[in-house]
């Protein structure tokens, strides 16, 4: 039975080791106390630890100020008193500011909307503040239409991208005639590309990720409530309809070529391809 071969602890054992054994043993011995030593690094023989690589990053000393009352620079400002709600009786203003240093959970900007209403001596005062969340990387492009059907324009703006760029994320508030300021509709922001649907008297999404799909909503209070969708995706066209309690129900499927995976849909019954004007 051979014997078994003790790692030396140190160089002088290894050299006792290396003349105790054949040629090929002592190679063996050799290389494993060459990786021996590289592990060691650091241990009791050697006082200073093993660094392997060198520090050259200093931590600030200077605090950062993150109160919501700590001065941030605009970055973009918008201004209007002749879409919005009561043509020439309402005003909004609309601030891209940085939020601070960046965080990871936090975004770097805010878009802070402010909603100006004429009171008895026809100046302009303010009726409501907003402060917002913005992750876009392009300019917020304020946009005034009417999404509820009320005949008063309500506004839009880019609040995020996502799908290098395909999805357009957008900011819904709605002006609320008869408590004269602006609804947030909270989950706006879930559905890319929003729009106005005509023919069906909703709102749509458009949304591009593997494939694609319409979906259709009706506002219910401060949110958007799914009713139907059309989706591409796998070679396949699947339509639809969502009731009241979220239960999906598939009404057709058909098949679909490559090119037809863009397709987007002003109506799923019967099914109407939307045509940009």
């Amino acid at each position: 039975m051979d014997t078994p071969i003790r790692l030396p602890q140190d160089f002088k054992e290894f050299l006792k080791l290396l003349k105790a054994n054949d040629a090929m043993t002592g190679r063996f011995v050799f290389v494993a106390f060459l990786l021996l030593s590289s592990l060691s690094c650091g241990t009791a023989h050697d006082p200073p630890p093993c660094k392997l690589v060198a520090d050259t990053t200093e931590m600030s000393s200077a605090k950062i100020d993150a109160s919501p009352n700590a001065a941030r620079e605009i970055l973009e400002s918008f201004s209007d008193d002749s879409h919005i709600g009561r043509r020439g009786r309402n005003k909004i203003e609309i601030d891209i500011v940085n939020n601070g240093p960046f965080r990871e959970y936090r975004p770097s900007n805010l878009a802070i909307v402010r909603f100006y209403s004429l009171n008895a001596s026809n100046k302009w005062e303010l009726s409501q503040t907003l402060e917002l969340e913005t992750t876009a990387i392009e300019d917020a492009d304020p946009q005034y239409e009417d999404f509820n059907n009320d005949g008063l324009k309500d506004v839009t703006f880019i609040s995020g991208n996502a799908a290098r760029g395909a999805n357009e994320v957008r900011t819904l508030l709605i002006y609320d005639q008869i408590a004269d300021n602006l609804l947030l509709i909270r989950n706006s922001t879930s559905y890319p590309n929003l729009r106005y649907n005509r023919t069906l008297k909703c709102i749509d999404a458009f949304l591009v990720y593997g494939g694609t799909k319409t979906v259709f909503m009706k506002i219910e209070g401060d949110m958007l409530r799914e009713f139907a969708s059309v989706e591409n995706f796998g070679g396949l066209r699947t339509v639809t309809t969502i009731d009241l309690d979220g239960t999906e129900n598939i009404v057709k499927e058909l098949n679909i070529r490559d090119d037809q995976i863009y397709d987007r849909f002003e109506n799923f019954s019967p099914l109407l391809l939307y045509r940009e004007k």
